[in-house]
């Protein structure tokens, strides 16, 4: 054998040289064919033949390691610190068929491979393909194998960090961020706006249309159940008369706003716009919901919020004023009662929001007026309370006067 299991070479037995001694030409021979053998198991230089079984390096290193060019070659340290064979060398096909090619170029879909690719343009449908080294098109989706939304591949630049699952190619890094901790923006947060397609029934997707949503009306429509509702999910719906005006809209319950209405409260002007601000919440059942609350309307103005102030106890005749501290005129006042002590079939807390002459002359006969009127400056609000009357809870064809039992509060509105 020329070389023991270590590796080293040692020449066959009994064809050591003898001083004075004739060579026999068998012991020649051996040596001969011996060191022949030897020199062909050496590793060939000339790169002319191949290794013919595992090389271990003993704890050493190949230096000079040239670059790896084709599939079966080996990578050197700087290939694998860049990973840039991973990434395609040229992208083509469209925005949601993709074509990409690999240098060297991959030869299967094996499953757990691991790509990039500069994307070209944004996705539009929720299924985009792509096809790499001509191995046949496979589907693109995220994490846990979900569908993509239009636009998770953002666009030109996107580099999308892939793996193939053995079925589909998951996108590692689909165009979506989710912060954790508070974010301070410098400049203005803009949402999108999307127009949702006319209709008899009138349909959304929300994630497709996600922030602020347009409906121009051109006939009275229904809107739909939406789809992919996300729960804390909201933004602005802006409803539009066309030219024509006067047109209705009546929404799926899941949207849920105030009055018990089917039909949104809407202005029917022509081009007029009612906009509404939508969240969607959760109700302890678990069902998700569509909050509605109307916010602007073309040519109205909204009462904003209010500030309850007590004006003393009510039913004397006199002149209550507080001050408000607007700075400018309130939009609205109301007088409120408060019941403090049961009377007149009322519950202590019970509340009277409008104040009237209680069906009774305007005047008692002797000079003293019933009712009440209100009044506002930039500064302050009043109410002038004659002889209020209010009429019993339980049996509205009598009336009593209010005195210490009740007490007067003003309400001003922003």
């Amino acid at each position: 054998m020329p070389r023991n299991g270590s590796g080293v070479y040692g020449s066959p037995a009994g064809t050591a040289a003898v001083p004075n001694t004739t060579i026999e030409s068998a012991d020649y021979n051996a040596v001969v064919a011996d060191m022949a053998q030897a020199l062909t198991d050496s590793v060939n230089v000339q790169g002319t033949a191949p290794f013919q079984a595992n090389q271990p390096m003993g704890g050493n290193k190949l230096t000079g390691l040239g670059a790896g060019s084709a599939a079966s070659d080996s990578a050197n340290l700087g290939q694998v610190q860049s990973t840039i064979v991973a990434h395609a060398a040229s992208v083509g096909g469209t925005a949601d068929a993709i074509t990409a090619t690999f240098a060297p170029a991959f030869t299967a879909w094996t499953a757990k491979i691991r790509f990039r690719f500069t994307a070209a343009a944004a996705n539009t449908v929720g299924a985009p393909t792509i096809n790499i080294d001509g191995l046949g098109a496979k589907i693109i989706k995220k994490q846990t194998g979900a569908t993509l939304a239009p636009g998770e591949i953002s666009g030109a630049g996107h580099i999308c960090d892939c793996v193939y699952s053995g079925t589909d190619v998951i996108l590692l890094n689909p165009w979506v961020t989710t912060f954790v901790d508070k974010v301070t923006f410098s400049k203005p947060v803009i949402t999108s706006m999307t127009t949702l397609a006319d209709a008899a029934t009138i349909a959304w997707d929300m994630n497709s249309a996600p922030n602020d949503v347009r409906i121009v009306l051109s006939a009275s429509r229904n809107l739909g159940l939406p789809t992919n509702i996300n729960t804390g999910q909201r933004g602005q719906l802006v409803i539009q008369q066309d030219g024509t005006g006067g047109w209705g809209l009546t929404p799926n319950a899941v949207f849920d706003f105030s009055g018990g209405q089917t039909v949104l409260d809407l202005d029917k002007t022509a081009n007029a716009q009612t906009v509404f601000a939508y969240s969607v919440i959760e109700d302890d059942a678990g069902a998700k919901k569509i909050q509605l609350e109307r916010a602007y309307a073309t040519g109205w103005d909204s009462i904003g919020f209010f500030k309850e102030f007590d004006a003393g106890l009510a039913g004397s005749t006199l002149i209550r004023t507080v001050t408000h501290g607007l700075g400018r005129y309130p939009s609205q006042i109301m007088p409120v009662m408060q019941c403090l002590s049961a009377e007149g079939g009322y519950s202590v807390g019970d509340r009277i929001y409008t104040l009237g002459s209680g069906g009774v002359d305007t005047n008692d006969g002797n000079g003293n007026g019933y009712g009440h009127c209100c009044g506002a400056s930039t500064t302050e609000a009043w109410i002038l309370v004659g002889l209020v009357v209010v009429k019993w809870k339980t049996s509205p064809s009598s009336n009593f006067n209010p005195g210490a039992n009740w007490r007067m509060f003003l309400r001003v509105y922003a």
